[in-house]
């Protein structure tokens, strides 16, 4: 008797620990109570019990590979990028690693900035034609009145051109400024190419359909 009461109390913190599934799929649950069932997390690679660590809600793909990438600490052509982090329209908190089997394109830019506005248009086509392979990101760093950005001028930026990829508001050029030379004094758009794997193809450059074509992943 004493035996097999000593076999259940090892066995239960074990049932405890598990997801619940029913067949092979988890039942329908919100283990973390983030809004998102563990089915939905699991199916994006993300944590069913930790809250913060959630799908995005702009539906961007989150990769199995997201926590294998290593940095090569540098933001120059050949580098590894690291992890940047950034809230997108939808107010998530957006890892540049969870996009590790895509390639990225990366692009600083301003409300004020005719080229930008030229540009803006012809990523939304091309995400449009690669999306399964492909995240488009515009790091917004001033609005049109050369001011910073709020989320107001994002969503404005967004609605003229009809975008659907992540939109953010890069005060301070935060994230455009990790890929320039002068930090003071840069060129926008500011175009920005990752592989599939975080190797940077295109820092600070310009960047056509030939080049993101060249570093998609196989279908």
């Amino acid at each position: 008797m004493l035996r097999r009461l000593l076999l259940l109390m090892a066995v239960a913190p074990l049932a405890v620990a598990c997801l619940p599934t029913s067949g092979d799929r988890p039942v329908d649950v919100d283990a973390d109570d983030d809004g998102w069932t563990d089915e939905q997390e699991l199916a994006q690679h993300t944590d069913p019990y930790d809250a913060d660590d959630h799908p995005y809600t702009g539906g961007w793909p989150i990769g199995a590979c997201r926590h294998d990438i290593e940095p090569t600490g540098g933001y120059a052509v050949g580098d590894v990028v690291g992890n940047l982090a950034f809230t997108d329209q939808y107010g998530d908190t957006v890892r540049l690693h969870d996009f590790c089997d895509k390639a990225v394109v990366a692009i600083g830019a301003a409300g004020w900035c005719g080229p930008c506005n030229e540009e803006a248009p012809k990523m939304q086509e091309l995400y449009t034609t690669y999306q399964d392979r492909l995240v488009v990101i515009t790091w917004l760093g001033k609005s049109t009145q050369d001011e910073p950005p709020t989320d107001a001028d994002v969503q404005d930026w967004i609605d003229t051109h009809g975008l659907t990829h992540i939109v953010v508001a890069d005060v301070d050029w935060v994230n455009t400024k990790h890929f320039v030379e002068d930090e003071d004094r840069f060129p926008i758009p500011s175009m920005n190419l990752f592989a599939p794997g975080g190797e940077i193809v295109v820092a600070a450059g310009w960047i056509g359909e030939n080049n993101v074509v060249d570093v998609l992943p196989s279908e």
